[in-house]
């Protein structure tokens, strides 16, 4: 993996509030340190790979492959050219079951890679549209037919205002220089009312498992890391309110040791950890109604949100 140098880091504030002062820290893989703010708790890389440098990273081998074969994090080759396949991803399933829909819907997927989601979202009846960083990524969308543009949030935003019924972004804005930023310009892409989904790795899941937790482990070109208490709060300040949360029944932690009995201990832990952070009945609920896909709690690996845009 890439090791950082200090000509190419930059020492920053926390994003959400402007505080430097530090309640925990870590030190990754690649070296790099990550701080939680003691005063908001958000978490993030601090000295992190200055802005200039960020956009190196998402060249066409973070999408097929190369960077994850070398165990920099980054995207495998997925199946845009195959037909598409059911159940539909859960984004798009939760805002049919939730939100009306996305049928007649302007949906926009911020970080859209080469479509696969956006093809989802289409098969659906949703006008479709996407933005990528990635020049690569964004031409494999637009071979296949779909109506992406190359660019940040911040370039889509400077020419397009109320544009939206729905955003999506999926594993993104761990990645982006600020978050406050991503999602001031989410609500002026969004009209009042409309629904923004994100996804994000759990960074409550740290406490308890430190070092060891996947999101410091894979993923190196993460920046920014969210428990569902500093995403909310950044994205109330935004003009957005917390809709619905659910999250993957994976924890995140360390592969267990084989076996039996070892597989039993850890779905033991796994009922301890949703109790003790969800509440006894709120746990309860979520373990009963549990699924291959999700908790209806924001206490597994993945948080997967859905905000409305204050009107």
């Amino acid at each position: 993996m890439h090791k950082w140098t200090a000509e190419e880091l930059e020492e920053v504030s926390c994003d959400s509030c402007g505080s430097r002062d530090v309640a925990r820290e870590f030190v990754r893989q690649d070296g790099l340190r990550v701080v939680e703010c003691a005063a908001c708790g958000l978490a993030f890389l601090n000295p992190r790979p200055r802005s200039d440098l960020i956009r190196l990273l998402y060249g066409k081998g973070y999408f097929n492959g190369t960077s994850a074969d070398r165990g920099e994090g980054g995207l495998r080759p997925n199946d845009l050219r195959l037909p598409l396949v059911r159940p539909l991803p859960r984004p798009v399933l939760l805002l049919t079951e939730r939100f009306g829909g996305v049928r007649g819907k302007d949906v926009l997927e911020i970080g859209c890679a080469t479509g696969s989601l956006l093809r989802a979202l289409a098969s659906e009846g949703a006008r479709a549209k996407g933005v990528e960083l990635s020049e690569y990524a964004a031409g494999q969308a637009r071979e296949i037919g779909l109506d992406v543009a190359t660019g940040t949030i911040e370039d889509y935003a400077s020419v397009h205002r109320n544009c939206a019924d729905m955003l999506v972004a999926l594993e993104v804005i761990e990645h982006v220089t600020s978050p406050k930023r991503f999602l001031e310009q989410a609500y002026r892409l969004l009209r009042p009312g409309g629904t923004m989904v994100l996804s994000t790795p759990n960074y409550a899941c740290s406490r308890r498992f430190g070092e060891k937790w996947l999101g410091f482990n894979a993923s190196f070109e993460h920046i920014f890391f969210f428990s569902q208490a500093a995403l909310r709060r950044l994205a109330e300040s935004a003009g957005f309110t917390l809709r619905h949360v659910e999250s993957s029944p994976f924890l995140g932690g360390p592969p267990p040791p084989a076996g039996f009995i070892a597989h039993q201990v850890e779905r033991l832990q796994t009922v301890r950890y949703i109790i003790e952070e969800a509440g006894l009945w709120k746990g309860l609920q979520a373990i009963a109604s549990r699924s291959a896909a999700r908790l209806n709690c924001g206490v597994g690996h993945t948080l997967l949100t859905a905000f409305e845009r204050d009107r």
